[in-house]
């Protein structure tokens, strides 16, 4: 099933690179928890205070039963990234971490139920 997918760039130029791989990150999500509904990714350009110019990326997973999931690369200003593909990795893997649980709680749930019919 394919996944509608919204991706935003904030402050800097669209990349075919970037959008590609956000694809792929999407893919894996899909294999964690594959009733994705939909995802947004916004790529956002940010001027730090001492470092420079870093790269804060969000995404936002929605999945059926009203689930919202979201994830952030660092917001701390000592652990940004300047490459947006780490910035894509640190978001993507703390939506996937929240997608493994949800769906081991999702799975742990049609257990219990189908314990307590059986039973």
């Amino acid at each position: 099933m394919d996944v509608p997918v919204e991706i935003a760039f904030r402050h800097v130029e669209s990349s075919e690179a970037v959008e590609n791989r956000i694809h792929e990150h999407i893919e894996k999500l899909k294999q964690v928890f594959d009733r994705l509904v939909s995802c947004r990714v916004t790529v956002e350009l940010v001027s730090g205070h001492r470092k420079g110019k870093k790269f804060l990326v969000t995404v936002e997973a929605n999945v059926p039963g009203k689930a919202h999931f979201v994830g952030h690369s660092s917001t701390d200003e000592n652990h940004q990234h300047d490459d947006v593909y780490l910035a894509m990795r640190d978001a993507f893997a703390a939506v996937r971490r929240q997608l493994q649980d949800y769906a081991r709680k999702v799975r742990d749930d049609k257990r219990s139920a189908d314990a307590g019919q059986s039973g």
